[in-house]
């Protein structure tokens, strides 16, 4: 299936025994419909209040599927923040989280506070002390390197911290008051991108150095002021798959 939902409500993608979670939800929803209880495996683990305008996930079932009646159906059960946008069959070798080969986020902040968009932003009243040239460096660096222990929450049990960077660049509007940072990887680790976001924007507002970035990649430290940024402005935007495995009309 492809989806789409507004993190604001939930505690992450992934199911946890305390906390609603997206995959829960669509869980219980999907168990109810086909008369079987049905676990689903997404293409990855937003954090709490984090939003993915494309997300994947897979499940198996002992019944002939009829997609465009389950789709009707469980997206009438499905509350207002969680569409499930296609459903389709795929090869058995296909791993939702994976067989993937990139993953895109974009973070979103703006000068003016909002309201239509204003869970989908971070709205950051420093706007006007930030410096553009240096975030752009900031953002340049981060695409020439491949080590991310220094970017990664603390506790994260992964084998290895290495990532590889296809994209990272900002887009400006100063007309809008609106900055989006795009950053794309073959994976991404625990906190990642938030904690990419807030060293760009504390080398923006000057408490971060360029020297102490490119420091940090070299020696794999943390930085003294790392920081963070709201959930409330990332969203995973694109998720891409090998074409022998997912057809690339389903990824758009």
């Amino acid at each position: 299936m492809r989806l789409g939902y507004d993190g604001t409500n939930y505690s992450g993608w992934q199911r946890q025994p305390n906390a609603i979670t997206v995959q829960q939800v669509i869980e219980e929803k999907l168990s109810i419909l086909q008369n079987e209880k049905t676990t689903i495996l997404g293409c990855g683990r937003t954090d709490a209040g984090v939003h993915a305008t494309e997300f994947f996930a897979q499940f198996e079932t002992k019944y002939p599927v009829d997609e465009a009646t389950i789709l009707f159906k469980v997206n009438n059960m499905l509350p207002k923040d969680i569409v499930i946008e296609k459903l389709f069959e795929v090869p058995d070798k296909l791993h939702a989280r994976y067989s993937a080969t990139s993953r895109s986020y974009i973070y979103t902040l703006t000068k003016n506070k909002t309201l239509l968009d204003r869970n989908y932003v971070y709205h950051y009243y420093n706007y006007n002390k930030l410096d553009a040239e240096a975030m752009n460096k900031a953002a340049a660096i981060v695409a020439q390197n491949s080590e991310f222990d220094p970017f990664c929450k603390t506790g994260t049990d992964v084998k290895t911290k290495t990532c590889i960077i296809s994209e990272s660049r900002l887009e400006i509007d100063h007309e809008q008051g609106r900055i989006e940072y795009y950053v794309s990887a073959n994976r991404f680790l625990r906190g990642m991108v938030r904690l990419l976001t807030g060293m760009i924007l504390n080398v923006g507002r000057g408490s971060v150095q360029l020297e102490e970035v490119q420091e940090v990649f070299k020696d794999q430290s943390r930085l003294k002021f790392d920081w963070s940024v709201p959930a409330c402005g990332l969203r995973l935007s694109k998720v891409i798959y090998p074409t022998d495995l997912l057809d690339p009309l389903h990824l758009s």
